[in-house]
């Protein structure tokens, strides 16, 4: 297992300004097998002493991004975006999965119908991927840098005008004795037609936006649990500190809230918004999102019985941007009986209760709809779909490995 040491802070007033460019960057050294992520947007306080120091890391920022503005920008209109109003709950069947690179381990270990949803991820095409890579590296004029690893592709098919590709790369430093090196993250365009790469105008991810998970609970003791260790062990193995937990709960009678998250961690990363009656997903998850305090922060509607990934919020962040794309990674659900080790099951390819989306987006499509979905459970997440997609936002859509949703029985839950 790859450890992933990550430094992401609040963005200090006036910091790295002059960058329009936001990608990530990871300074790693063998010795350590691990990186340390920032942006033009984050700084980072502990780089260990034998890596790079605070003027190489700054350097780098500058060098790279020189590099990086050699590539054009160009317009990014993508054909599947909806233009329009569509048919209510048509949504999900409009949405096509990206395809990812290299094969990751998203395979359920058993067979059914539909097909897709027990398959792993579609795979990018490899001699495609290479050449998108290997234009990237010769857009570079100092030639600094070679691809160490690919360490994820996601390609956004598009037949009508061109394919979308989020390059997260290591690359080496040329000549360097130490082998140190960065990891680079960038949303890449290839028009229909052309044999050149641009930057898609606007689709610039943010690497200090925080992550607020969003979740409603009552009488989910057990699994509010699950949940907080699973993510401080995230935080942990990652030093992914910038995020914020915010939980309606409607009187459980299961779990003393407060004590749950008075770690030295979740003290000052939590907010608990007490409701009454019957449990009111939709009303919950709005009143949660309200207490969102920036519009350019991150809504994570997230769920109790899931694993968190050690890389989810990294993920959250690159697949996430303001004003043009929402984030619904795929969930497997697990057997009865199944772990996460084992993850024998299917992936809920018609489910999106998972979404994350920038908090100015959720205001603009209107949030959860509390009118028509009350107390009861069921299609209120096809509906924020619709809402999304009609309001020409793009949706991206992978199985993502370790997002593994437990089997658990219903009682306690939705009254």
């Amino acid at each position: 297992m790859r450890f992933l040491w990550t430094c992401l802070r609040r963005r200090r007033p006036g910091a790295f300004d002059t960058w329009s460019f936001l990608f990530g960057i990871v300074i790693s050294s063998l010795p350590f097998m691990g990186y340390i992520l920032f942006g033009p947007h984050c700084t980072c306080s502990s780089v260990p002493a034998n890596l790079f120091t605070t003027k190489q890391i700054l350097d780098l920022v500058a060098s790279v991004s020189k590099e990086l503005s050699s590539l054009p920008t160009c317009p990014y209109n993508p054909s599947f975006l909806i233009r329009g109003t569509i048919a209510r709950y048509s949504g999900w069947s409009r949405i096509n999965e990206s395809l990812v690179f290299p094969r990751d381990d998203t395979d359920m270990l058993s067979r059914g119908s539909p097909w897709h949803w027990f398959q792993p991820s579609p795979l990018a095409d490899r001699k495609k991927v290479s050449v998108v890579v290997n234009k990237l590296l010769t857009t570079f004029q100092s030639r600094k840098y070679y691809v160490k690893e690919v360490y994820k592709v996601i390609q956004k098919s598009d037949p009508g005008n061109g394919d979308r590709f989020l390059l997260d790369l290591e690359l080496g430093l040329m000549n360097d004795p130490l082998n140190r090196s960065i990891r680079f993250a960038q949303h890449v365009y290839q028009r229909k037609g052309s044999d050149i790469l641009c930057l898609p105008e606007g689709m610039n991810w943010n690497s200090s936006a925080t992550v607020y998970f969003i979740l409603a609970v009552k009488d989910q003791g057990l699994w509010v649990h699950h949940f907080l260790k699973q993510l401080t062990i995230a935080s942990l193995l990652t030093g992914d500190t910038n995020f914020h937990v915010i939980i309606a709960d409607f009187q459980s009678k299961d779990i003393n809230m407060s004590e749950a998250f008075s770690t030295s961690l979740l003290r000052s990363r939590h907010t608990i918004i007490n409701l009454t009656g019957n449990f009111y997903k939709t009303l919950a998850l709005n009143k949660a999102a309200e207490a969102v305090p920036n519009a350019h922060d991150i809504l994570f509607v997230f769920d109790l019985h899931i694993d968190v990934p050690v890389d989810i919020m990294d993920s959250v962040r690159k697949n996430t941007i303001a004003g043009r794309m929402v984030y619904c990674p795929a969930v497997g659900r697990l057997d009865q009986g199944s772990n996460s080790v084992e993850h024998r099951g299917f992936w809920q390819m018609d489910g999106y209760g998972l979404v994350a989306m920038y908090k100015s987006d959720w205001i603009r499509v209107g949030g959860m709809n509390t009118n028509d979905y009350t107390d009861k459970w069921g299609g209120e997440d096809w509906d924020l779909l619709d809402r999304v997609l009609m309001a020409s936002l793009e949706v991206e859509r992978i199985k993502y490995p370790g997002l593994y949703h437990h089997y658990h029985p219903k009682q306690k839950q939705w009254n």
